[in-house]
C-alpha cells in the first residue's frame, strides 16, 4: 500500500501512498512520513498519493491538526484550497502534486472537508488579523493575550501574500475582531507579507505586458 523510489541523479526520494489502505493506516503512514521529513530536513523526499476523494478528506483532516508539517506537497494542496479563485484547467490536474484529478473530485474534496476547512480558515484568518492588531505593538501588558502562531499556520502566513489572506477572510465563520489574538513578532511577519505582495504584484504585471 505504500512504497519509494529514489532518483539518484536528483538525490530525490518520492514516498507514495497508495489507495488500497483504512483509514487508520494511512493516518499512521503520514505520522511516519512527517515526523521523517520533520527530522530529516536535509533529505529532499517528496509525498505522492493515489487516493480517491475520501481518503484525500482524510489525509487533509490529519494534516490539518499536524503542527510540525513541512511537507512542501501537503502545504501546497492546503494553500490550494483555501485560495478565494484559482485558475483551474486540465493541465492544474494533471500535476502530480495535485491530489485530485479533476475540478468534479476537487468539489467533492471541499464537501468532504467543509466543516474542518472552515475551521482552519477561521482560524488562519484570526491570526491575520492578530498581526494587523499587533502591527507597531512592541510593549505588552500583564493583560495582553499575546500568542505565537502556531508553526502550520505560520508556514502557510509565509508562503503567500496579503491579497490571498484578504480573500480568505471572506470564506470564513463570521468572528469578532476581540477574539483575534496579539501576536508575538508581528512586523516580522507583516514586513514577509509585503515583500511577498511586492514580488507578486511585479510578476503579475509583467505578465500582463506579455
Amino acid at each position: 500500500y505504500c512504497e519509494y523510489s529514489e532518483d539518484v541523479d536528483s538525490n530525490i526520494i518520492v514516498f507514495i501512498i497508495n489507495n488500497n489502505i483504512s483509514e487508520n493506516t494511512l493516518i499512521e503512514l503520514l505520522n511516519a512520513f512527517y515526523n521523517f521529513e520533520y527530522t530529516h530536513l536535509d533529505t529532499d523526499i517528496r509525498l505522492r498519493v493515489n487516493l480517491d476523494v475520501k481518503k484525500v478528506a482524510c489525509l487533509l483532516k490529519h494534516a490539518f491538526k499536524t503542527d510540525n508539517l513541512v511537507d512542501p506537497i501537503t502545504l501546497l494542496n492546503i494553500i490550494n484550497l483555501i485560495k478565494p479563485c484559482n485558475t483551474l484547467d486540465d493541465e492544474f490536474f494533471k500535476n502530480e502534486n495535485i491530489f485530485v484529478n479533476s475540478i468534479e473530485e476537487l468539489i467533492d474534496l471541499k464537501l468532504e472537508i467543509k466543516e474542518d476547512l472552515t475551521k482552519f480558515i477561521t482560524n488562519l484568518s484570526k491570526y491575520f488579523i492578530g498581526l494587523l492588531k499587533s502591527y507597531n505593538k512592541f510593549d505588552f501588558i500583564g493583560t495582553d493575550d499575546v500568542v505565537t502562531i502556531p508553526p502550520l499556520y505560520e508556514k502557510i502566513i509565509l508562503s503567500v501574500d496579503i491579497i490571498i489572506l484578504s480573500g480568505v477572510l471572506n470564506l470564513s465563520s463570521d468572528f469578532n475582531i476581540h477574539d483575534c489574538p496579539l501576536i508575538y513578532n508581528s512586523q516580522f511577519y507583516l514586513d514577509k507579507l509585503i515583500g511577498t505582495t511586492q514580488i507578486s504584484n511585479y510578476l503579475f504585471n509583467i505578465i500582463q505586458k506579455e
